[in-house]
């Protein structure tokens, strides 16, 4: 595993369906969208 998909897994790991409805601020929404964005890339390349 490398340490850019160690980081965006590290972000994405805890959400929830429950955490989705959490108040995020623009920085924390932009940084999940990012890093979820980073591990679907990894999934469809090595699964």
């Amino acid at each position: 595993m490398d340490a850019q998909f160690a980081d965006q897994w590290e972000t994405v790991k805890d959400w929830s369906e429950e955490s989705r409805y959490d108040t995020q601020d623009r920085r924390a929404a932009g940084d999940m969208l990012k890093a979820a964005q980073g591990v679907v890339e990894c999934i469809r390349k090595y699964w």
